[in-house]
């Protein structure tokens, strides 16, 4: 029986500190899932090429933050949606942003979700927490057995 791959993150955030955040969230729920950092919407989207194009690849989930220098969060979106062979990738947003027009605006782009970081760590972890139970549900046999 074929084992199952664990799902590579790509957290998308130019603020150390939002990405040590996840991280630590990740160590303390046991998830032992491949990381992998962009600071900016190009280098994600760079990366995720590079993922794809690579043969026996991870699937990756994305921690997407909106609001980033040189291709923002929205911007990355666009692309992302735009491109046949990324379109389908899982995104998540993770930002400081409650604006209704950036909530509208990516649930335009079919993200999974839209979550609000308002008290730093314990929203990090209680995200970090429920991408846990969407995998878990969302891709059985596609989750690092640590994760769950």
């Amino acid at each position: 029986m074929k084992q199952p791959q664990e799902i590579t993150l790509l957290i998308v955030d130019d603020d150390d500190i939002g990405v040590a955040s996840v991280q630590r969230a990740m160590r303390k729920l046991g998830m032992s899932n491949p990381v992998r950092v962009g600071r900016n919407g190009l280098e994600a989207l760079e990366q995720l090429q590079v993922l794809n194009d690579t043969p026996g690849r991870n699937p990756c989930l994305v921690l997407l933050d909106l609001n980033m220098p040189r291709m923002n969060g929205l911007e990355f979106l666009a692309e992302l949606r735009s491109r046949p062979e990324l379109a389908h990738t899982i995104v998540f947003v993770l930002t400081t942003s409650e604006d209704p027009t950036d909530v509208a605006n990516s649930n335009r782009y079919n993200v999974a979700g839209y979550v609000v970081k308002k008290n730093a760590y314990q929203s990090v972890l209680a995200t970090v927490e429920m991408l846990q139970h969407y995998l878990r549900i969302a891709c059985p046999g596609v989750i690092a057995p640590s994760a769950i």
